[in-house]
């Protein structure tokens, strides 16, 4: 593709373009705005990207009146300062390097079920990965859309200053998932547009970013990248369907498939709700119990009060009692599913042999009755 970039500040739009693709402008000129208006009525084909909060910059960066003002033209609406979280669709992530993963309600895993298997864009994905994406909404009635991207049952939309407090992320996360309601969700966060004009809608940045879908890696002075999700091949397929022929599309090479265990996962879920509470607390004592050890370090053990020293042997103590139990609720979280892994094994090993051995036996005898 040949890209031109277009100031904020521009009167008008390059000629002879193909598609205009628009990435969270915080302000549009009046000129620039007319422009656009004009290339609706003209029926150019779109890829607006816009986001609530841009989370994987330096600093969190909400979305500006040039969204709201870029989305109305189109007939869409979208809360700029509300997210979607999902307790189903959360993924599992680190965010600091000795911690424990967490799973996040604002950063989601989508799966082909939430992808729209009709549409040629996402009918061949298995995976994409957002975070703190917004809900998509059709104000204008004469806006012809269908969905590419939604969340699941279990999610909400919530005020994006759940994320921008000053408590600490695990806590955050903790308040948010009880806030999930249970009923409802299904937000959409991704449209495709057939009137004013064809288009894509993705209410998300932060998807293009590469941490949330390939890895890169430098081979012998060679770099190298492994996608585990389907973002980047979203975007392309998104581009040649709306500039191409929409036929070319299903010569595009496919992601990895996958097949999830869905059984496993609310396992895993209900697990994680019941033990997530204790885990807090165990996290938070033990991090006291790491101060107080770190107060006293570098400091030879003979220059130690005899009362701080007993309250020093206790922190230590308390430390390794803490880490202890921390581990024992880790494991805790996979006790039910390695006893599932189990039965399927047994099953797999024993029992499908078993069924075999007797419906050759059972052939045998009944052939040799008619003998």
């Amino acid at each position: 593709y040949d890209i031109i970039p277009v100031d904020l500040d521009s009167q008008r739009l390059p000629q002879d373009l193909d598609l205009l693709m628009l990435l969270q402008p915080p302000s549009l000129s009046e000129a620039l705005q007319q422009a656009i208006q004009g290339a609706v009525k003209a029926q150019l084909p779109m890829l607006v990207l816009v986001d609530p909060l841009v989370q994987s910059e330096p600093s969190p960066i909400p979305a500006g009146q040039g969204v709201i003002d870029m989305l109305a033209m189109l007939g869409v609406g979208l809360e700029v300062d509300q997210f979607v979280a999902d307790r189903v669709l959360g993924l599992q992530v680190t965010l600091q390097p000795d911690a424990p993963p967490i799973r996040h309600p604002a950063i989601l895993g989508l799966t082909q079920q939430q992808l729209s298997s009709e549409d040629p864009i996402t009918s061949g994905l298995d995976a994409v990965n957002v975070a703190t994406a917004g809900a998509l909404t059709i104000v204008d009635p004469e806006t012809e859309a269908s969905s590419l991207w939604r969340s699941s049952a279990q999610s909400s939309v919530l005020p994006i200053t759940r994320l921008l407090g000053t408590v600490s992320v695990e806590v955050a996360t903790s308040q948010i998932l009880e806030e999930i309601s249970s009923e409802g969700g299904n937000y959409l966060m991704a449209m495709r547009l057939q009137a004013p004009t064809q288009a894509i809608i993705v209410a998300d940045i932060d998807f293009l970013f590469d941490r949330y879908w390939v890895n890169r890696q430098v081979f012998l002075g060679t770099e190298l990248m492994e996608s585990f999700a389907g973002n980047g091949s979203f975007v392309l397929n998104a581009l040649d369907n709306l500039v191409g022929d929409p036929a070319l599309i299903s010569l595009r090479s496919r992601e990895p498939s996958y097949l999830p265990f869905t059984l496993i996962d609310e396992m895993r879920l209900r697990a994680e709700a019941q033990l997530l509470s204790t885990e807090l607390a165990l996290e938070t004592a033990l991090e006291e119990a790491n101060a107080n050890v770190a107060n006293w370090r570098g400091v030879a053990l003979e220059e130690i009060p005899q009362a701080e020293r007993i309250e020093l042997q206790a922190s230590l103590e308390r430390r390794l009692d803490l880490r202890q139990q921390l581990r024992q609720v880790q494991r805790d979280l996979d006790k039910d599913i390695e006893a599932l892994r189990a039965q399927l094994t047994w099953i797999n090993i024993l029992f499908m042999p078993l069924v075999l051995c007797l419906w050759v036996i059972t052939q045998r005898r009944w052939r040799h009755a008619r003998r």
